[in-house]
């Protein structure tokens, strides 16, 4: 999903664009005006391109010399561009199925206008442009059907299970990719000593497919580096609405908020940083009375630890502008998850199941769930020995709810 960026980001971007030695299958570049049906063609090889390599977008740029890749300027301007009666942009868009993000940025290089087309890659299934799928090669965009092997290709990486390995940043120096990540937690949860120098630390982030090596000595962080070590998910335009959402509630709905807050670090590094809190407000809570209160607390504060890792690994990360709440009122806790369950409502039985395998693997080495569908049992067990009803499941619009209950 292509997110609103500043001016300056896309200048930033262009320079490193410049910096390629070479074109590649998900960034091309243009010269002079370009033919509308040209342009739809390219914007579909992007996106498609753009899955191919795990890569979040797919770009171009007009007005960019060839060989050095200095900037020569051009007088492409998609806003006033024409496709026959109708403005460029809408019969590009009218002629895209899905339909996928893209968009023109004006860049002013060195003294020169430039344009750059970020095109977003291609969702769950392949982009086509006026009934036909189109994917690059070299400079050009060639008919899917012509490549029946980077057509199966493409339809293993828009399998929602290829998310993680899509790139949340790119074209980044060694410093900028370790700035971003606490790759300290990282070590520290797999009991492993600090590496002295970046290079060694580099190397193992990209042994798990937590950063990925990217052309002339750049760097991408995977969305499951982000998703898990990210010293901010805000940094990730792409997911950074997927942090968890923490809202507290006067009564028993949600007419009242008397506050919220977002955990914005990424969920391995910043778990503690979750359910630590959870244990300590319950202590505090008024309704949770009599002598086995701290025993009751203990047990309401395990049973959350389980609802919320289970919520963060499971969601639907392909729903856009959602993410993973936990919503506290008072005489409950709820926690939601974008995505219903893959096993139905009641799924406290179900053989374990995940739709992100990669973050399950790693939540589950570095000891935050078990992998084997035992956390729910577990949890409803927890809440039956201090004589509570057992977590409440619901799939509601789209969303899986779990309720622990306060008395």
């Amino acid at each position: 999903m292509i997110s609103p960026r500043p001016a300056s980001h896309y200048a930033a971007l262009t320079r490193k664009l410049c910096r390629l030695p070479r074109e590649t299958e998900w960034v091309g570049f243009q010269r002079g005006r370009p033919v509308p049906q040209d342009l739809g063609e390219h914007i579909s090889a992007l996106s498609n391109s753009a899955a191919c390599n795990c890569k979040p977008s797919g770009y171009m740029l007009w007005g960019v010399a060839d060989g050095a890749r200095r900037a020569a300027g051009t007088t492409f301007r998609p806003e006033t561009a024409q496709a026959g009666d109708e403005p460029l942009e809408a019969w590009l868009r009218r002629l895209l199925d899905p339909q996928i993000q893209f968009g023109f940025h004006a860049v002013n290089l060195d003294g020169k206008r430039v344009v750059l087309l970020e095109v977003e890659c291609a969702p769950n299934q392949p982009v086509s442009f006026s009934g036909t799928e189109y994917i690059r090669a070299g400079a050009a965009a060639t008919p899917l059907r012509r490549a029946p092997d980077r057509a199966r290709e493409l339809w293993r990486a828009t399998d929602p299970q290829h998310f993680t390995k899509l790139s949340a940043a790119e074209l980044l120096d060694g410093e900028e990719a370790l700035s971003l990540l606490d790759y300290s937690a990282y070590f520290n949860l797999l009991e492993l000593p600090l590496p002295r120098d970046r290079g060694s630390i580099l190397a193992a982030l990209a042994g798990d497919g937590l950063l990925r090596p990217g052309p002339a000595g750049s760097w991408d962080i995977t969305n499951l580096g982000a998703l898990l070590f990210a010293d901010k998910l805000g940094s990730f335009p792409g997911i950074r609405e997927k942090a968890l959402r923490v809202v507290r509630y006067r009564g028993t709905d949600r007419t009242k908020a008397t506050g919220e807050c977002t955990h914005s670090r990424g969920y391995a590094g910043g778990f503690a940083d979750l359910s630590d809190p959870v244990a300590a407000l319950l202590l505090r809570h008024k309704t949770i009375k009599g002598p086995g209160r701290k025993k009751v607390c203990a047990a309401l504060a395990a049973a959350l630890r389980e609802l919320i890792a289970n919520a963060l690994i499971h969601q639907d990360f392909t729903v856009r502008n959602a993410g993973p709440a936990l919503e506290i009122f008072a005489d409950r806790i709820e926690v939601a998850n974008p995505g219903e369950p893959l096993a139905g409502p009641d799924f406290s039985d179900a053989l374990p199941r995940s739709r992100n395998e990669d973050l399950a693997y790693f939540m589950r080495r570095f000891g935050y769930c078990e992998e084997r569908g035992s956390g729910i049992a577990r949890a409803v067990k927890q809440m039956k020995d201090v004589q509570l009803p057992a977590p409440r499941f619901e799939a509601r619009n789209g969303f899986t709810h779990a309720a622990v209950f306060l008395h």
